[in-house]
């Protein structure tokens, strides 16, 4: 029946769609756009913040850290950065500082979304840590 089709045309969506892979949203500026689309006038500025540079304006910024708790866990976290999970933000966003904001979360998907908050709420320039927990275990822990 019609959930059947459906049911069919999803998985072949799936199946075919390429998929925004580990490599590009770490690399490239230009995925981070469609992670902004919401966004009413999209940043002009690069929002990506390698590894190695975040650790060395560690003591400039105010990290957000928008994983869930668990995750903090089995990923570690950066010193000074404060946890408000993704689901939380929109409610505590007007609470925290604006400057030099910048949020990290597993891959680097969750914290461009927090950008699009973050600018939406009239943040001054804010940032995220390209490719996540997973590219600074990787350059700082060999993880």
């Amino acid at each position: 029946g019609i959930n059947a089709e459906y049911g069919k045309q999803w998985y072949q969506r799936r199946v075919r769609a390429p998929r925004h892979n580990t490599t590009c949203h770490m690399l490239s500026p230009l995925c981070s756009t469609r992670y902004l689309s919401s966004v009413p006038d999209p940043p002009d500025y690069n929002v990506n913040l390698a590894p190695l540079e975040l650790s060395e304006i560690l003591d400039k910024c105010n990290i957000i850290d928008v994983r869930q708790p668990e995750e903090l866990i089995a990923d570690g976290v950066i010193p000074g950065a404060v946890n408000i999970p993704l689901g939380e933000l929109p409610g505590r966003i007007e609470n925290l500082p604006d400057e030099n904001a910048v949020f990290i979360c597993r891959s680097g998907i969750r914290s461009l979304k927090a950008i699009s908050l973050a600018l939406q709420a009239g943040f001054d320039e804010p940032r995220h840590l390209q490719g996540g927990m997973m590219a600074w275990n990787e350059t700082f822990h060999n993880k």
